[in-house]
């Protein structure tokens, strides 16, 4: 029984979104660490995040929630999109290991983009608030977290072995 194309892509969405969940967690651990050994508090990143997009509400508590929020969101939407593009056109020219280096290199690009082009711009604040090199460490575990996901949850993609096979 063939799976309708909007069902496919549907699902693909929401296994992405679970998976970008993962990522957001991940960083949101990871800064939690380093607010636990003396560094910026989560509540200060948090609100960082919020008032980079809507400023003013970095001094109310709502800015600390509205903050995780919008991470989340963006994570959510990140491992979507990441996901629909690896099932759509990726995984039926690459192996699937190939996935995680799709992964990673995206992660570090959105890391790039974000901390030398966007933040310095939109929010420069952040930037001391998470130094770059913390912000690159978090994309990994981003992209780390992701891919345990979705090794969990076992995500079927296309391999290219037997097409390899064939061409021997």
């Amino acid at each position: 029984m063939a799976i309708d194309p909007s069902t496919r892509i549907r699902k693909t969405f929401i296994v992405g979104a679970i998976a970008g969940l993962a990522g957001g967690l991940a960083e949101i651990g990871w800064i939690w660490v380093l607010a636990s050994r003396g560094g910026t508090p989560v509540t200060d990143v948090a609100q960082g995040i919020s008032n980079a997009i809507f400023s003013g509400l970095n001094v109310s508590p709502s800015g600390v929630l509205l903050g995780l929020a919008i991470h989340l969101w963006f994570a959510a939407m990140l491992g979507s999109a990441m996901m629909v593009i690896w099932a759509s056109f990726l995984a039926k020219h690459f192996p699937r290991w190939f996935g995680a280096l799709f992964a990673i290199f995206t992660l570090i690009l959105i890391w790039a983009v974000n901390f030398h082009i966007v933040s310095p711009v939109v929010s420069p604040e952040f930037l001391e608030l998470v130094p770059a090199g913390f912000g690159l460490v978090s994309k990994l575990l981003f992209a780390l977290a992701m891919l345990a996901t979705l090794i969990v949850i076992k995500v079927p993609t296309p391999s290219l072995d037997p097409v390899i096979s064939e061409r021997k």
